[in-house]
C-alpha cells in the first residue's frame, strides 16, 4: 500500500472518530461542520504556536542585546541576505 493511501485512510479514519466523538449526524451537512472545527482548531493551535514562538525570539533578542553592548556588536543590523534579523 502507497503511503499517500495510508495517510488518506487516517484522515478518513480521523474526521469519522472526530465526527461521532462529537455527536454530528451523519449527513453530509454534519460532516462538513466537523470537518471545518476540525481546520479551525488546528489554526487556532497554529496562531498559538506561532506567537509562543514569537515571544521567546523576542525574549532571546532582549537578552542578547544586554550582551552585545559589551562586545560591540549591534542586533539591529542586516545581516547578508538584507533581511533584517
Amino acid at each position: 500500500m502507497k503511503i499517500r493511501t495510508l495517510l488518506g485512510l487516517a484522515a478518513v479514519g480521523g474526521v469519522a472518530y472526530a465526527h461521532q466523538k462529537r455527536g454530528g449526524e451523519w449527513t453530509l451537512d454534519g460532516i462538513k461542520d466537523t470537518v471545518r472545527s476540525l481546520f479551525s482548531d488546528a489554526q487556532h493551535k497554529v496562531r498559538d504556536l506561532a506567537g509562543q514562538a514569537k515571544d521567546q525570539i523576542r525574549e532571546r533578542d532582549l537578552g542578547s542585546e544586554l550582551g552585545s553592548r559589551s562586545t560591540g556588536y549591534g542586533v539591529g543590523g542586516k545581516d547578508v541576505t538584507g533581511y533584517n534579523r
